[in-house]
């Protein structure tokens, strides 16, 4: 069916669920539905959303299996041509879905769509994403990224922004339900290699960081650097076995070294030496180039010292590509 699914998973968000579920029910151009997976809350959230929004949202509760089977379950019932990804703890502006489909409708070859976001801080001070990101321009005289792959890899796009056409969606095979974090990242990669985005700089959703009462289905990740970063790892590595061109093969290899180099870097402050002299090495092998090869050898011969050294090396380059 043609419109758009809204997905919404939710683990022990009552106090904010509602008001993510409002913002997507008000939108100027209405979804077609609005799924929201409960992924095993505790906090009486299914009987706060039946009572609430019975008849006006689809609402399904499973085992906690985390944030990618939550996504997951409702990617295999949604009923859209197109899925649009929401947190529980997030708003949408009124207009957003209507921004988009419009530019979607006007562009036919694009996979997917993002926004701009504000970030609400724990202190209430408002931030521009994309310019926090130094990505001022993006959106503002061309809705087309042709190549959205750099992009994606800087983390760019916030989750809560994209749409998706769902049959690219299922044809990447879902989210990566093994990973607890940067689980989005796996994703969207894998959609930004199938064809070009459409990019609005209006700052259409508000994203809240909330204090540490509210719990989020990544915890677990968060809590665990290397973890997180073997995370982004595999990631790089999941889409450098695909066939890309050139540009996005050079472009996967700079990421995977420097991701790589950082994973090292947390295992030794783990006290994981081997690990991160593996680490370190096969950062060379992912991105072989002399400053490459120069930074593992100085991360592995001399300590924090090196470190120093390297820091100095990332400061000269500028940001990206987690270095």
């Amino acid at each position: 069916m043609s419109g758009v699914s809204v997905i919404i998973p939710t683990y022990n968000r009552v106090e904010h669920v509602c008001c993510a579920i409002d913002s997507a029910l008000a939108q100027t151009e209405p979804p077609l539905e609005v799924v929201v997976v409960d992924d095993g809350s505790t906090d009486g959230t299914g009987e706060v959303l039946e009572r609430r929004y019975a008849g006006r949202i689809r609402y399904i509760h499973q085992v906690n299996a985390g944030v990618s089977a939550a996504r997951n379950t409702a990617l295999r019932v949604a009923r859209g041509e197109w899925v649009a990804f929401l947190d529980s703890d997030d708003e949408w502006l009124p207009n957003k879905l209507q921004i988009q489909m419009t530019d979607l409708r006007a562009h036919p070859t694009l996979v997917a769509h993002v926004t701009n976001g504000i970030i609400v801080m724990r202190s209430g001070e408002e931030v521009d994403f994309f310019k926090a990101r130094n990505r001022p321009h993006l959106g503002v005289s061309d809705c087309v990224l042709r190549q959205p792959l750099q992009y994606v890899l800087e983390q760019t796009f916030l989750t809560a922004t994209y749409v998706v056409r769902r049959d690219v969606a299922v044809e990447e095979g879902l989210f990566d339900e093994s990973m607890s974090m940067f689980e989005d990242l796996d994703f969207f990669l894998r959609v930004a290699v199938r064809g070009p985005f459409g990019v609005s700089n209006l700052p259409l959703l508000r994203k809240y960081q909330r204090g540490s009462g509210a719990p989020k289905l990544s915890d677990e990740g968060a809590k665990d650097p290397v973890k997180s970063l073997g995370n982004v790892v595999k990631a790089g590595e999941t889409l450098y076995r695909r066939a890309l061109s050139g540009d996005d093969r050079r472009l996967v290899s700079r990421f995977l070294g420097g991701s790589r180099f950082r994973l090292g870097l947390a295992q030794r402050a783990g006290g994981d030496r081997r690990g991160a002299r593996r680490s370190f090495m096969h950062s060379v092998r992912d991105d072989p180039c002399l400053r490459t090869a120069a930074k593992a050898l100085l991360a592995i011969g001399f300590g924090k010292a090196g470190e120093h050294v390297v820091g100095l090396i990332g400061k000269r380059r500028g940001p990206g590509f987690w270095e």
